[in-house]
């Protein structure tokens, strides 16, 4: 048994201020080995502890009670477990011709899961246990969370309140639950900022910062809106004397990481663009010529459309992540937050760009954040004894409102929708789905599919040149399969919507007749047999 520590060893095992006042949370090595030093740091983050906890519980129970089950299964979450299943079990980055549609980062770290965790292993729903790693990084994500607002010198009691905003409200549960690249990303993310707020001011922190910026920017490429913000951050917050130094560290780790990308497809010789392969070119030309969806004011847009399905979800948030704007940007020392969600507005709404439904979720911890911080700062204002009384008082009040409204609004409306989500079943119809082929269908049947029941047949023992993801029929120039060919067509809702410029796929759907049906509230369904030609 270790002996006892002295007040004076104990007092030297706290963390020390910075300049601004903020407590640094890494632990130096103590004379007294590792447990003591734990236990030391555990006693100096009581508080800490506590209110993480009391803001985690919450979210946790949230996020995890009914995950497998809400909300249903997305086509691109279909896309990134097939794409981690060929990393697991083909070593391969796609199980389809990979063409550089995103950066493989994600993929391969939930293929590294999928390994560890024996998720490819016909046991479940292959995207509910991809579900599961994203509950893990969302914890993750909201323990840094609150690292950042305390490294920002909130209070613990506004720091957790942060966590709470960014965990649940109904659109964080809605789209932090899902298999999507933004999730996976999250967490490198969020480090970057913790690591940038490091209170001694370490170049060795700025790096690591740029390492874990650039692994968000390879998990998912636009987080690279987010750049300004945190080279903002650490410009501000850097001494005059190493600012330059830091900057051109931070800027050559993130571009020499982010270069392996490139780099990566010129060893493939797909760098640029060629007749008879994909290329790095082609994807980056892709993703920046994609039809927008039209401007916010256009009632009939599917930009309006993507936007009143956030606002059903859950006003409070995307409002504050508006308001707060203005306000954060005209103060300094949070200023960076104001533009980490500037940024990403003002790209939303450009004339004619392209919006995907989850690029709320790179806004909902600068949100949280946002309103927690404008909270304290006009707190701290209303104390300081150099304002009149009348200017305390208005400070006083503005703090109150900047929390008490969302709030209360908050309070009024989350608790039913987040119950909602844990109780809703809309993942069924794809699930009975799989088992009634995998009771009815041969094995060796060719099945036109979904991507969200793509990985489930095939590790049910389909053979996986045999099932087809409806998308690859048309756009893959490897797959060559004939509509006679094919033997069972599952269609869904997104299948449906997409026929009508996908004439291979709608080939094969003409000639199909129901065999079943499965529905769900917001979801149809349906196994369809193949009528072949006579002699097939």
């Amino acid at each position: 048994m270790s002996a006892p520590i002295s007040e004076v060893e104990a007092q030297s095992l706290v963390p020390e201020a910075s300049a601004a006042g903020v407590l640094d949370w890494p632990l130096a090595p103590s004379p007294g080995g590792l447990g003591v030093g734990l236990l030391a740091w555990v006693r100096a983050r009581q508080l800490d502890l506590v209110m993480l906890a009391a803001a985690l519980v919450p979210c946790s129970i949230v996020h995890g009670w009914g995950m497998h089950t809400f909300p249903a299964f997305f086509d691109d979450e279909g896309a990134y477990v097939s794409q981690a299943y060929a990393v697991d079990k083909l070593h391969a980055l796609a199980p389809y011709t990979y063409w550089y549609d995103h950066p493989p980062l994600g993929w391969i770290v939930l293929g590294g899961w999928g390994s560890m965790a024996s998720l490819f292993s016909a046991s479940s729903s292959t995207i509910g246990g991809s579900r599961t790693f994203v509950f893990l990084l969302f914890i993750v994500s909201a323990a840094l969370l609150y690292g950042v607002a305390r490294r920002l010198a909130l209070s613990p009691a506004l720091s957790a309140l942060a966590v709470g905003l960014f965990g649940l409200s109904p659109l964080a549960v809605d789209y932090q639950r899902m298999v999507l690249l933004d999730n996976i990303a999250m967490p490198w993310l969020l480090g970057a900022f913790f690591l940038a707020l490091t209170p001694r001011r370490r170049i060795g922190a700025y790096a690591g910062s740029a390492l874990l910026f650039a692994a968000a920017v390879l998990t998912k490429e636009t987080f690279v809106l987010l750049l300004p913000a945190l080279v903002m951050l650490i410009w501000t917050s850097c001494p005059r004397s190493t600012r330059r130094f830091a900057i051109a560290v931070f800027g050559a780790l993130v571009t020499s990481v982010g270069a392996f990308y490139p780099l990566f497809a010129l060893l493939r010789g797909e760098l640029l663009s060629g007749k008879d392969h994909t290329s790095l070119l082609d994807g980056i030309r892709f993703q920046l010529s994609r039809v927008g969806g039209g401007s916010v004011l256009d009632s009939h847009s599917p930009t309006r459309h993507l936007l009143d399905t956030w606002l059903h979800l859950d006003t409070v948030m995307l409002v504050c992540a508006v308001a707060v704007v203005v306000p954060l940007l005209a103060v300094r020392r949070v200023r960076w937050i104001g533009l980490a969600l500037a940024v990403p507005i003002v790209m939303a709404l450009r004339p004619g760009s392209y919006v995907p439904a989850m690029y709320v979720i790179a806004l909902l911890p600068f949100a949280a954040l946002g309103l927690a911080a404008l909270a304290a700062e006009a707190t701290a204002a209303s104390r300081r004894e150099r304002h009149p009384a009348l200017l305390r008082k208005t400070l006083a009040t503005a703090a109150v409102v900047v929390l008490a409204v969302p709030a209360g609004i908050a309070a009024a409306t989350w608790p039913s929708s987040d119950e909602s989500m844990m109780r809703t079943n809309d993942t069924s119809g794809d699930q009975r789905a799989v088992e009634w082929l995998a009771t009815h269908a041969p094995r060796s049947s060719r099945v036109l599919v979904d991507a969200t029941v793509w990985t489930d047949l095939v590790d049910r023992g389909f053979d996986r040149g045999g099932i087809v993801w409806f998308y690859k029929l048309d756009l893959d120039p490897a797959v060559s399969t004939p509509w006679w060919r094919f033997d069972y067509v599952v269609r869904s809702n997104l299948m449906a919507g997409n026929l009508a410029w996908l004439p291979r796929s709608r080939t094969v759907y003409d000639h199909s007749r129901i065999v079943a049906v499965f529905t769900t509230k917001d979801e149809r369904i349906e196994i369809r047999r193949v009528v072949k030609p006579r002699g097939h």
